[in-house]
């Protein structure tokens, strides 16, 4: 079955109700003439009556002679009868019956014999104490005449309207239209070509515009997602050049030197186990992107949790020159996976450790701020310069390769952002190029009585 184009729809649509709205404006137009022709007839056939009932009841009896009396005037007979329904004076027409009964002040709608429409009014009088009947009789095939034409002008209209509505709602429609098969167009090019550079064009202020806005902004984001794959693609790639080549020549040695196999394998060892770990962070980004990051959530006490942090990593700090000190507030409750943010928050430090050299001082901080929890790691170190700031949270990103260890990825700050960000906080940074840096956390603290 062959489908209906939507210009088609759209011009049938308009067509069918337009010409719904034309015979119902017809239909109601043919009756109001309708009405009126007949009002105005019978406001005829009452005036005329009206008329000689004056003359006849100021004649008194000898109505009959008075020459004023017209029996016959604008298609309108008028007769006069006794009481007894005996015709004393007047005309009425040959085929209409003289034994219609009388009403008085009343309208009838009669046929007479050959088929013909006529209308009757009565009128009952006083003349000189005995009552009279006056009748007016005139023809409703006038009125039927003037219907006929007015239904056939009716139609002949309600045709013409429905051509004009066929050429007019298509000539509307396609114009309509067009901007939509514009952005088909476009869209079905890029599907095409490949080429995600490409935008669509249409009229803005209107909800055509906004459904090209929102295909650009789809294709933006699509944009971006690819060229942000094939980043991460080439970062990988690149990343693990090195760790495999590491392997492959240990491998090398460990069979050609028997004595150097032990050392091999523990170079073989640290290489599979950094690998091990980016993989790992690799599937806690990948989780994060798709919105499919699990987190086994509880009530933790984070004030113990940094505390403990903090003694840990002031021994780690103390073996690579690097004061670790603590400023926590007791009693600080958060609703979170403490093994996720554990990690989170060490990645911070370890930063810190790495980045901030000998003799430079680590403070681990916590505090509440209305409804959060706001943790901070600072170091005294050399801080990040403005260029880089913005772009430490991207994954591979290292500010200063020349001085970044092998054993850096550049995913732990993308790796910290998820966490925190899949626990509905934030993340931030300070810093400035000497003046050292401060990471802050900011979660939704849980309010809890404590002994």
């Amino acid at each position: 079955m062959k489908r209906i184009s939507f210009v088609n729809k759209l011009t049938i649509w308009y067509s069918f109700i337009l010409l719904i709205i034309a015979i119902g404006s017809m239909t109601l137009m043919y009756e109001m003439a309708k009405q009126s022709s007949r009002d105005a007839a019978t406001a005829v056939l009452v005036e005329q009556v009206s008329d000689a009932e004056s003359r006849i009841v100021s004649s008194g009896r000898d109505f009959e002679y008075s020459s004023g009396i017209k029996y016959y005037s604008s298609n309108v007979y008028v007769s006069v009868y006794d009481e007894g329904g005996s015709l004393i004076e007047g005309r009425r027409p040959a085929s209409v019956s003289g034994q219609i009964s009388f009403a008085d002040g009343e309208y009838q709608s009669v046929q007479d014999s050959d088929g013909g429409s006529w209308y009757i009014y009565d009128s009952l009088c006083a003349v000189d104490g005995r009552k009279l009947w006056i009748r007016g009789i005139t023809s409703a095939g006038l009125n039927r005449v003037l219907h006929g034409i007015t239904w056939k002008t009716s139609a002949l209209i309600m045709i013409a309207l429905l051509v004009s509505a066929l050429v007019i709602g298509r000539l509307i429609a396609v114009r309509s239209i067009k901007p939509v098969r514009d952005v088909v167009a476009t869209v079905e090019e890029i599907r095409r070509s490949g080429d995600l550079s490409k935008r669509v064009e249409a009229p803005k202020g209107d909800d055509i515009g906004q459904l090209a806005e929102n295909f650009n902004s789809l294709f933006d984001k699509v944009e971006q997602m690819m060229e942000t794959e094939k980043k991460f693609t080439s970062d990988i790639s690149h990343e693990l050049k090195t760790p495999l080549a590491v392997i492959a020549s240990q491998s090398e040695y460990a069979l050609e030197d028997e004595a150097y196999r032990a050392k091999a394998l523990k170079v073989i060892n640290t290489e599979a186990m950094r690998m091990s770990e980016m993989i790992s962070r690799l599937r806690l980004l990948a989780g994060s992107d798709s919105d499919n990051l699990r987190l086994n959530r509880e009530v933790i006490n984070l004030s113990d949790i940094l505390s403990s942090i903090a003694e840990q990593q002031a021994l780690i700090g103390s073996e690579a020159g690097v004061t670790v000190t603590s400023d926590i507030e007791s009693g600080v409750m958060v609703n979170a996976d403490i093994t996720m943010l554990i990690r989170a928050i060490l990645n911070l430090i370890d930063n810190g450790i790495k980045y901030a050299g000998e003799g430079s001082c680590i403070v681990i901080g916590l505090h509440t701020e209305g409804s959060f929890a706001v943790c901070s790691v600072s170091d005294d170190g050399p801080g990040i310069s403005a260029d880089s700031i913005d772009r430490i949270w991207d994954r591979f990103y290292r500010e200063d390769l020349s001085r970044s260890s092998r054993e850096s990825w550049g995913l732990g700050l993308s790796m910290v952002k998820a966490i925190v960000e899949a626990h509905g906080g934030s993340v931030s940074v300070s810093s400035a190029p000497g003046e050292g840096s401060t990471f802050t956390i900011r979660l939704e603290r849980e309010e809890q009585e404590h002994d």
